[in-house]
């Protein structure tokens, strides 16, 4: 019975530090995108979309259809963003390098965990807020 409480507890101190890693980046992201100007930036930062709604769906818990398309889609986000950092790792300066990396990889780690745990997540979606196949 212990060990199920601590297990409770610290998922909401997850959850609690997810929302606090992700309000501020979202509203950073939306106001990247304000400033985009060619269409080829824009497109650049569409490919993230997916993975902002699946770490908001992990967050607030409600369940999303097309599971396939958010497992792949983050799949090639994930390779994007590795693919972006190796083009230019050491243009702004490897600290700048490190610092952008250790600042987005909790996003993809919780769109990650969103995707390819899912099942784990929904074996109790009569809990979540909005259940799309209820």
């Amino acid at each position: 019975m212990q060990k199920s409480k601590i297990k409770i507890y610290s998922w909401y101190v997850l959850l609690l530090i997810g929302h606090i890693y992700f309000w501020p980046k979202l509203l950073d992201y939306i106001d990247l995108f304000q400033y985009s100007s060619r269409i080829v930036d824009t497109l650049r930062l569409s490919i993230n979309i997916p993975i902002y709604i699946a770490c908001l769906a992990f967050l607030v818990r409600f369940k999303l259809c097309f599971p396939v398309f958010f497992k792949v889609w983050v799949l090639v986000a994930i390779t994007d963003e590795i693919l972006m950092i190796l083009d230019g790792f050491g243009t702004f300066g490897i600290s700048w390098d490190i610092q952008n990396i250790l600042y987005m990889t909790p996003l993809y780690l919780m769109a990650f965990w969103y995707s390819f745990k899912s099942k784990a997540l929904w074996q109790n979606t009569e809990n979540f807020r909005f259940n799309v196949n209820a």
